[in-house]
């Protein structure tokens, strides 16, 4: 019986199979053609020498050599069928058995009643797992919006542009807040008050500083990180009353309005705005408060 499918097995043992191995690059060739008319015809002793010939494309007396090579390795039978072909040509993988069996459970399924396929469903199939709540895309901390503000004051007074602020600054607030359960929004404004008084790059964006804004905890820092020194008198009370600018700067920029008036080089009273007031690399002088300064202390 002719093998209804159109290909068959080759093992991979026949690559190193020393019988094999020991052939002529002819003789596996011819023996592999062999077995494709072995697949095709179903039985090779139903065919004569010269059909086996033709239909491995050689002549006859080539067969007959060949053929001895064959019987002599035990490659097949006297009949010149290849030796435990059916063994290693099993139908398992077939599928035609297979879809017969699941088109008969199909239509098993669909002539049920549907109250009862349902039923069964319920009972078989586990309900799906709810879904879980979806994360909070910013900090849940109740300390993020007041401590925001904050570090929105400070940047207002160094930048003339927008605070920029997005997933990486809030990420960076989120994660400083939860290091840190005691900072409250006070402790962060006296800790910006420090930044403001260092020597730092007021311009880089809060995401790169945050996390080390805890390096201003006991004052000011000059450019190598250092605590920042007190040369004389003079400049212990320049550092004094910039404290309290800073402190009135960051009390008008949290809504309150204040009218800061100073005297310009001509004598005459103009409004500043209170970020004016913060002298610059510890230098100039302090307008504190609201009152305006008389021309004699000017």
């Amino acid at each position: 019986m002719a093998n209804p499918r159109p290909w068959f097995r080759v093992h991979n043992e026949f690559r190193s199979d020393p019988k094999v191995r020991m052939m002529s690059d002819t003789d596996q060739i011819r023996l592999v053609l062999l077995w494709c008319l072995r697949n095709e015809s179903g039985d090779l002793s139903k065919l004569t020498h010269d059909e086996i010939a033709y239909g491995l494309g050689i002549t006859t007396s080539e067969w007959l050599r060949t053929q001895a090579i064959f019987l002599e390795k035990k490659f097949i039978d006297e009949d010149n069928n290849p030796r435990t072909w059916m063994q290693r040509q099993y139908i398992s993988d077939s599928s035609t058995e297979r879809v017969r069996r699941h088109r008969a459970a199909k239509k098993k399924g669909a002539s049920s009643a549907p109250g009862e396929n349902a039923s069964k469903q319920e009972e078989t199939t586990p309900a799906p797992p709810k879904k879980a709540a979806k994360a909070a895309k910013h900090s849940a901390d109740p300390r993020h919006i007041a401590c925001k503000e904050e570090i929105n004051k400070y940047w207002k007074s160094r930048n003339k542009d927008e605070m920029p602020w997005d997933g990486a600054e809030g990420g960076a607030l989120g994660k400083l807040l939860s290091a840190s359960p005691d900072l409250t929004p006070q402790r962060l404004n006296q800790l910006l008050r420090n930044r403001y008084l260092s020597e730092v790059t007021h311009s880089d964006r809060p995401s790169k500083w945050l996390a080390s804004i805890h390096s201003f905890a006991n004052g000011a820092l000059d450019r190598f990180g250092k605590p920042k020194g007190i040369p004389n008198a003079r400049a212990n009370s320049i550092t004094a009353k910039s404290e309290i600018a800073v402190a009135n700067m960051f009390e008008a920029l949290g809504g309150r309005e204040h009218n800061h008036r100073s005297i310009n080089e001509d004598g005459d009273q103009t409004n500043r705005d209170p970020w004016d007031d913060v002298p610059q690399g510890g230098g100039g002088k302090i307008i504190e408060g609201t009152t305006s300064p008389s021309p004699a202390g000017a």
